[in-house]
């Protein structure tokens, strides 16, 4: 029985790391670090390790196709193109992406925001609403060019968002008259009024058609992405949302737990604190206890950053290792 933890956003420089952590009670995870292994990852950023898992190696994460298989809807042989609705931070120096997550937007909001602007994107293809935040466009058109995932814009300057180009012109215009919509709609008044954050813009991204995805080596994978999730669909790969924390099952379960990401890209150390002590106790020391006891013969540990990563693997034999010590977690700083 095989573990696989892939967690984005652990690794931080040493300093901010340390400054972070240094008074968490981190036992389970300082185990796995002093008595594990480490090894250099191939795959520098977290798109890259699940395009090699499934045998991806030579195209782009399809994220709307892949999120669209999740959510239940056959993407067909159709270009599939994010369009979710965001909300813009404005400022003295220009204008930022927002965690989505954080918008509270209901399903009525978003049909009625929906109905206004799915005419200004026509031209383009048919805009469909599947769920609050996941928006769709059924493509007529050439996709433009757009970034791979959102989540690398969090925090980021909004320009990044932008079709660049010629080709791009005529999206940017689209997104221009969706902006001024938006500007005056009811629904932002209401929101508005009531304090919340206002739906500003739509944010393009992860085109693509569904891909033919190869069985990865591991039976199950959990995840609360629903890209990830699709991706795994595609494979014809047992998949389902987190649970709550490790159970165990037999076999090799690869646990995608992405609750660093967000806070790392919003620079939200609080944030970041509360989900590393999630993952500690809800997931790295039950699986540590479930090696103790033979359930479990080997956990690896995935972890990223910005532009590396690495892996650490700790087999059963290796707490049987009595010259090891349990490490800080600054240590894997890279």
């Amino acid at each position: 029985m095989r573990l696989t933890l892939v967690i984005p956003g652990l690794l931080w420089p040493r300093q901010a790391l340390h400054d972070t952590v240094f008074d968490l009670s981190l036992p389970a995870m300082e185990t796995l670090l002093g008595f594990g292994t480490r090894t250099h990852t191939s795959q520098r950023t977290l798109g890259e390790w699940w395009r090699d898992s499934f045998a991806l190696h030579d195209i782009k994460l399809p994220a709307a196709a892949l999120r669209l298989l999740a959510l239940g809807t056959d993407p067909g042989e159709r270009i599939w193109l994010c369009a979710d609705p965001v909300h813009l931070n404005l400022d003295r120096q220009g204008a930022s992406l927002s965690d989505p997550d954080q918008l509270e937007f209901d399903d009525a909001e978003a049909s009625a925001l929906q109905a206004s602007l799915a005419p200004l994107f026509a031209e383009f293809g048919e805009l469909h609403c599947d769920t609050p935040l996941a928006w769709h466009l059924a493509l007529k058109v050439a996709p433009p060019t757009v970034i791979d995932d959102l989540r690398d814009m969090l925090g980021r300057p909004a320009d990044g968002l932008l079709p660049p180009g010629d080709a791009g012109r005529p999206w940017r215009r689209a997104l221009n008259e969706a902006q001024m919509l938006m500007h005056t709609h009811p629904l932002n008044l209401a929101r508005e009024a009531l304090g919340k954050p206002v739906i500003n813009s739509l944010a393009l991204w992860g085109a693509g058609r569904h891909p033919a995805a190869a069985m990865p080596p591991f039976d199950r994978l959990l995840s609360n992405d629903t890209i990830i999730r699709g991706l795994a669909l595609c494979a014809q790969l047992e998949t389902s949302a987190l649970p709550a924390a490790w159970k165990h099952a037999a076999g090799r379960t690869t646990v995608h737990f992405d609750g660093l990401l967000a806070p790392t890209r919003m620079h939200d150390a609080l944030s970041w604190r509360d989900a590393l002590t999630e993952l500690e106790q809800n997931w790295i020391a039950p699986a540590l206890a479930a090696m103790k006891s033979g359930q479990l013969k080997q956990i690896d540990l995935i972890a990223f950053g910005d532009e590396d990563s690495l892996t650490l693997t700790l087999q059963r034999h290796d707490l049987w290792k009595f010259w090891r010590r349990s490490a800080a977690l600054d240590t894997l700083a890279l």
